[in-house]
């Protein structure tokens, strides 16, 4: 039986798992865009991505967050042997 594609993976999934996983992605992607702007009319000032500034802490765990929950649904879905630190896991 030939494997499954990526797509078709993403196809099987129920309409919750596809709301968690789209949420996953969009936490992930907020973490690369503007979070604070502080600039004035002469163009002077700060902008601040999710990743930069004084908040990046916090930006860099959301885009962890974000790739471990969709990761855990993909890995999940696919069902597969994945090398994690040099030992073999099965994720069912």
């Amino acid at each position: 039986m030939p494997q499954k594609r990526f797509f078709q993976h993403i196809r099987d999934l129920s309409f919750e798992e596809k709301l968690v996983m789209w949420g996953a992605l969009f936490s992930f992607a907020s973490a690369f865009l503007p979070w604070y702007r502080d600039i004035d009319r002469f163009g002077t000032g700060f902008q601040f991505l999710g990743i930069t500034g004084p908040l990046y802490l916090v930006g860099l765990f959301f885009a962890a967050l974000g790739l471990t929950i969709f990761g855990t649904l993909f890995i999940k879905r696919v069902q597969q042997k994945i090398l994690a630190f040099g030992f073999l896991i099965l994720i069912s």
